[in-house]
């Protein structure tokens, strides 16, 4: 059976396994996280955890090219936001982010480091300027979360792990300067975790048996499961389960590999007025990845042909429900990114196939 590329990890198993790879310190060191790092179920959790940590004014401001989670815990708790525009290489946009400063006047700033790249000179100027007006910033690393260079001035460092490794739930949170010891003992999400691993469990007895009802009723659970999480966010911890799940992962071995597969999209996928990278500069990319993103004239129909190559490609993100107005840059940017597994189940197989898939479809259109 040819190997499907994308859609949620397979688990081998529901079973705790009673020893680790490593310890949780020497996950930290990997990840470059402080020793005060709040594990948590999800990474929204971390960003609801900022809004309730500074309840007094309420004014968020946000990506326009952002994912809906990232909105929601600051909107389901009464915040107010606004929005700064991302360039077309995915870097802030510096007159747009001093403009909304200046008309806006948030208390918080939510930034992102964009596919495996790092915040640039320009951005880390900038940046120190907005902290310099006390106002609190937040470093989102979920998609560049092997960056060994978090910014040691922001005021909270966040990212989402479950989407990286073969575990339900995982998200993390820590401050350099504010206090969140009273969010260090939390429940676990427990029925979100249940319904995530009998997905991931099903899915992968679906990869060894090939029985399609099993795809099937794994592709509705996750559904389902996501959609106990949509609204009503509150904190919670990592589970046992997903925590174990992480130690036990070959984490500098992940992060090569993706790196790899990265890298092979990068030398052999054909650029041309229909298909063209976000990161023209292979420097730009400081760490692996969580995904290799493109720019993409009549993205349905490669996703379509990818699918029928069993690579199922997400778009990253649909368009926040929020964002009702958007500039043409911003409009362009959600209307024409596709992203491409590159992740640690995968080498030059499933590689090769995907830039064969890619290079037709160009040839074609």
């Amino acid at each position: 059976m040819t190997t499907e590329v994308g859609s949620i990890f397979p688990l081998d198993t529901l079973e705790i396994s009673q020893s680790t790879k490593y310890t949780i310190d020497e996950f930290k060191k990997l990840l470059s996280l402080k020793d005060t790092t709040l594990f948590l179920s999800l990474g929204r959790e971390s960003l609801s955890i900022v809004a309730r940590n500074h309840p007094k004014t309420k004014r968020v401001l946000l990506p326009r090219y952002t994912c809906q989670t990232v909105c929601d815990p600051f909107v389901e708790l009464g915040w107010e936001f606004d929005t700064y525009l991302i360039n077309a290489n995915l870097r802030i946009n510096i007159e747009s982010i001093r403009e909304r400063i200046k008309l806006f006047s948030p208390a918080v700033v939510v930034v992102h480091p964009f596919y495996g790249a790092t915040f640039n000179q320009e951005e880390i100027n900038v940046l120190r300027e907005i902290k310099s007006q006390n106002i609190i910033i937040v470093a989102d690393y979920t998609q560049s979360l092997y960056c060994g260079e978090h910014l040691d001035f922001v005021d909270y460092v966040v990212a989402s792990l479950r989407k990286w490794f073969d575990s339900p739930d995982g998200g993390y949170i820590y401050s350099n300067y504010c206090d969140i010891s009273s969010f260090a003992t939390l429940h676990e999400n427990t029925a979100f975790v249940n319904f995530q691993m009998d997905a991931m469990y099903l899915r992968g007895n679906y990869f060894n048996t090939g029985n399609k009802i099993l795809k099937d009723i794994s592709m509705h659970l996750n559904k389902y499961a996501v959609k106990v999480v949509e609204r009503n966010i509150n904190p919670h911890s990592i589970s046992a389960f997903g925590l174990n799940r992480i130690l036990n992962s070959s984490i500098e071995k992940f992060e090569c590999v993706r790196f790899d597969n990265y890298k092979y999209l990068f030398q052999y996928v054909n650029q041309n007025p229909k298909v063209k990278f976000v990161y023209n500069n292979l420097d730009e990319i400081y760490s692996a990845p969580l995904y290799f993103p493109l720019f993409c004239e009549n993205r349905s129909e490669l996703q379509a042909q990818l699918a029928a190559s069993k690579v199922y490609a997400p778009v990253l993100w649909p368009i926040p429900e929020y964002y009702r107005e958007l500039d043409d840059l911003s409009q362009y940017i959600y209307d024409h990114i596709l992203v491409i597994p590159v992740d640690q189940r995968y080498g030059v197989s499933e590689m090769t196939r995907i830039c064969d898939v890619i290079n037709n479809f160009s040839r074609e259109s």
